[in-house]
């Protein structure tokens, strides 16, 4: 279908390859795809991945802090978010 992925971290650069490290380990496949570094949660926060009351970066986030980042948003052949 033509299709791209793109992924968002709002994890600091340093842990994003670890995690990378890892799922390659456990799966056997590497992570090809760009990511976005949203750092201060600015993107997260935009598309309502996050609530606004999430703070205004993600040091001293834990993993279940950062769980509802995780939503699937298809771009349409016209870019809007469907």
């Amino acid at each position: 279908r033509n299709a791209k992925i793109i992924g968002i971290s709002v994890d600091p650069v340093e842990r994003r390859h670890k995690w990378k490290d890892d799922i390659q380990k456990a799966t056997g496949h590497a992570v090809r795809y760009p990511m976005i570094g949203d750092r201060d949660l600015k993107v997260a926060k935009l598309y309502d991945m996050l609530p606004a009351g999430a703070g205004d970066t993600s040091e001293g986030r834990t993993p279940a802090d950062n769980q509802t980042a995780r939503s699937v948003f298809v771009i349409g052949p016209g870019k809007k978010i469907k």
